[in-house]
Parts: C-alpha cells; structure tokens; sequence
C-alpha cells in the first residue's frame, strides 16, 4: 500500500515538474518594464537667410556737386533708400563732382549706357526740347515748384518725359535748386534795364526772355563773368542765384529777384535699363526718389535761400519785385517770348505751360507771393533786417 502511495506521489511530482517547465496552464508572465531610451540631444539645423525676392544690381551714380553740399547729400540720401527699400538688391556707387566728367559727360554717359544714373541739369546738346525747362514765368515760388515738379504726379514731370524718352534717359525725379535772377553791377529799375549788358546760358529760350525784359544779351562761358563786370564787357549776368553769388564773388552790386525760374535738379536713368526692370522695382525706384524729393524740400529749400545771407557780401542788395511788378514783366514774356520759345522746344510743351502757369499776382505784396512758404525769407522785415530797406529799383 506505502508503494502504491509513493509510485501515485511520484507520479504527481514529476507532472508538476513538466508544467512548470513547459509553462502550461499558467498565466503568461508579466511583460518586462521597457526600458525608456537615453534622450539625445539633435543638432539645431543653421538657418540659412531668403535669398533677396528678385534680381539684385550694381550700379553707378554721377552728380557735379562735391561732398558737403546739398545734392551730394541727397544722392546720398537716394542711394541708401535703393538699399533699404529692394532689401538690398539696389546697391548704387556715387561718383560726386568731376570724377566721371562734367555735368554734361555724365548725362551723355547714361544715354549711352555707360553709366546707369545721374543727378544733373539737363543738356539741351542732347535734344533741343529740353530748353523747354528754361521757359520762365509760369511759376514764382517753391510751393508752386514743389507741385509742379513732384516725382509722381507733377505737371512738368510728365511733359518732359517724351523729351527724356526720346534722349534714352527716365526720368525718375527733379529736386529743388535755386531762383533766377540777375547779378548786376548797376543800379536801375528792373522792369526797363535798357542798355544793360547781361550775360546768359547757351539757351535760346533763356536768351529770348531776357531780350523781352530789356536786356542786351551776350552768350560767355560761366568762367568769364567776373572778369567781363570787371572790364565792362558786360553789366550783369543772369542765372541761378546761390551757386553764382559764390562764382562771381564781389564783381556784382545788386541781385535783381525777377524769380522768373525756379530751376531743379534731374535725375536720369538709362532708359534701356528702366524698361528692363520689373514693375516692382521701378516702383522701388521711384518711391525712393519720391522720399528724397520730400525730405530735400524740407531740410534744404529754407537752408539754401538762407543761405543768401552767408553768400551776399554786406554791400550787396537785393531788388524785389512785388505782385504788380512781376505780373507786369511776365504777361509780356509769356505774350511775346513763349511764342518764340514754341520755334525751339515745341508748341505742345509750350501749350502745356499755358495751361498749368500760376495766375499772374496782380496785387500781391511779395510777402503774399510768398517765396517760401513757411519761412521768413525774402519777406519784407528779412529784407529790412538784412539792408535796412526793401528796394524796388532807384
């Protein structure tokens, strides 16, 4: 019996001992906790700036004036605006004074290609239309400039631009420049300078107009002026104010303020590489100058008539024409040498004029025409305070 126990025992345990190794009939074991990986650290990728959105350009920009006067500041001024305003895909090298020629070497180089830009007077060897910018009389003060020659939707603007297309120029803009008048050694009434010698520039236009106005006029390079009122070759010199007080120095006594022209600046691009531009970047361009032209009728205009003072020696006077007195001297000119001016720049620019001329200021007082609006320049207390007296004339 004690066997048959042990053989039935035996028998259990060595089942058991197959169950347990062959895991039958048992629950699975419990998965092993997963081991959480070491974290590692991933580079940060370099980032690698957008390409600027569309052509990037070098190019080059000429003006006559040196460094420290009012347009080597606003080229400037015109060149970081490229920069800023394409993201920097407008880089522009400036050229100032004579480095690429004289004013009208520049210009002939943009119209040839050879250089993109420049910032000058425009050369009427290029095309005689451009004479149409010395027409005078139909504007007496800058706030009439300002409108007239504003970059985007400025009269003049748009009725030089044939003349600048058919030159191979844009025109992009015209900033502010001086008044005409005349620097004369004599002492007269200003609306009848009978037998007054007046130099003036190769312009027949310009000529013309003085002619009508009374004077005798003689065509001399800029260099000879000083010495020709010296010698008495000639009496006076008309032309833009500022930069001539500075060239004739003490050989004039008095500076006639006819006002007749109000001139600016121009600034050209090489017509081929305007219409080569995009939509987008002509309208970066143009919305720089725009800006410039702005910023130049803010800081510059009062400075450079100001300016008068520092440029006029003390003996030097000023001769004002009031309201009547202009009116007077312009209806004959726009009468009489605006219809000769249409032999030479053409009755459309002529006409244009016609059409757009300030009314004559019949009955002002210079102080109402005024000069520079916002200032007190060229007023009758700044003319009291700088000569003791507005002069008229004798």
């Amino acid at each position: 019996m004690v066997k048959k126990w042990i053989g039935i025992i035996t028998a259990v345990a060595v089942v058991l001992a197959l169950v347990v190794a062959l895991g039958i009939g048992c629950a699975a074991p419990a998965p092993a906790t997963p081991t959480t990986p070491a974290k590692t650290t991933t580079p940060a990728k370099t980032t690698t700036p957008a390409a600027p959105a569309g052509p990037s350009y070098a190019w080059k920009i000429t003006q006559p004036y040196p460094e420290g006067t009012y347009l080597y500041d606003a080229v400037e001024d015109f060149v970081a605006q490229l920069d800023k305003l394409s993201d920097g895909r407008m880089k522009v090298e400036h050229y100032p004074g004579t480095l690429l020629g004289d004013y009208s070497v520049q210009q002939e180089s943009v119209v040839k290609g050879d250089l993109e830009m420049c910032w000058t007077w425009p050369n009427t060897r290029i095309h005689p239309k451009w004479d149409g910018k010395t027409v005078g009389f139909f504007i007496y003060n800058w706030g009439q400039q300002r409108e007239a020659f504003d970059p985007k939707t400025g009269w003049v603007i748009k009725m030089m631009e044939n003349v600048a297309n058919e030159s191979d120029l844009h025109l992009i803009g015209v900033g502010p420049g001086s008044a005409t008048g005349v620097q004369s050694k004599n002492l007269y009434d200003p609306l009848n300078p009978v037998g007054q010698k007046v130099r003036v520039q190769p312009s027949a236009v310009f000529e013309k107009r003085m002619q009508v106005i009374g004077y005798n006029t003689v065509v001399m390079p800029m260099s000879e002026v000083a010495s020709g009122m010296a010698t008495g070759i000639i009496d006076g010199a008309a032309g833009c104010a500022h930069a001539e007080f500075i060239t004739y120095g003490d050989a004039f006594n008095y500076w006639y303020a006819y006002l007749d022209r109000i001139s600016g600046v121009w600034n050209f691009m090489n017509l081929d590489l305007w219409n080569s531009l995009s939509a987008e970047d002509q309208g970066i361009v143009t919305n720089a100058m725009s800006g410039v032209v702005e910023r130049m009728y803010e800081n510059h205009t009062a400075a450079i008539i100001s300016d008068f003072n520092d440029d006029l020696l003390p003996f030097q006077k000023i001769i004002s024409l009031d309201g009547n007195m202009w009116s007077t001297v312009a209806e004959k000119c726009r009468q009489e040498s605006w219809v000769a001016a249409e032999a030479w720049v053409g009755k459309d620019i002529v006409d244009t004029i016609r059409a757009n001329a300030v009314p004559l200021p019949w009955g002002l007082t210079i102080d109402e025409m005024n000069f520079l609006p916002g200032t007190d320049i060229l007023t009758e207390r700044w003319l009291i305070e700088r000569q003791g007296e507005v002069m008229y004339g004798p």
